[in-house]
């Protein structure tokens, strides 16, 4: 797979700092929020492949071929592709490092369809707000664009009572 051989190649020495490599040309990023990206890593162990656990930004995420996961629609999974990057660990941190592979990518690629059948049932697990929306750019898994909530639209006439959204890039911005 080139993509996780492109990733390799790139990979920091031992005990050096983590490189910042971009994403789209060789691989897509799949990234969720850590308490989501945990319990996918329970349940796929090393059939998802190599994961990056970042408790900085509290995300996990998995290197995918590029396009490979284009077509997902899974709430709380964000897809980066070009114009995107993602900084790298080396294969071997010190303990208690805040980034880190949480599998080690010499496990080899993962299964993809795996990947993401294990992510949307992570991911609706948790209950959700049943008045609360979603921005545009959360309902297309592109928070990059995302900086805050933005009310769906409505009929005009109609009252609308304005939440905040639930997605977790806009919990991650009002701490």
């Amino acid at each position: 797979m080139a993509s996780l051989e492109t990733l390799l190649s790139s990979l920091p020495p031992d005990g050096a700092a983590p490189l910042r490599v971009a994403c789209g040309a060789h691989f897509d990023v799949v990234r969720v929020h850590i308490r989501d990206g945990e319990r996918a890593l329970t349940r796929l162990g090393e059939r998802g492949g190599p994961a990056v656990e970042d408790r900085a930004a509290r995300r996990v995420w998995w290197p995918v071929k590029p396009g490979a996961a284009d077509w997902w629609r899974v709430p709380g999974v964000e897809l980066l592709g070009a114009g995107r990057a993602v900084d790298v660990p080396p294969r071997r941190t010190p303990e208690g490092a805040k980034l880190r592979w949480a599998v080690d990518p010499a496990a080899g690629p993962g299964d993809a369809w795996a990947l993401h059948v294990t992510l949307a049932e992570v991911t609706s697990e948790l209950p959700r707000p049943l008045d609360s929306f979603r921005s545009g750019e959360c309902h297309v898994n592109r928070h990059a664009a995302c900086t805050k909530g933005v009310a769906p639209p409505h009929e005009p006439g109609v009252p609308v009572i304005y939440q905040g959204c639930d997605c977790w890039c806009h919990a991650e911005a009002a701490r």
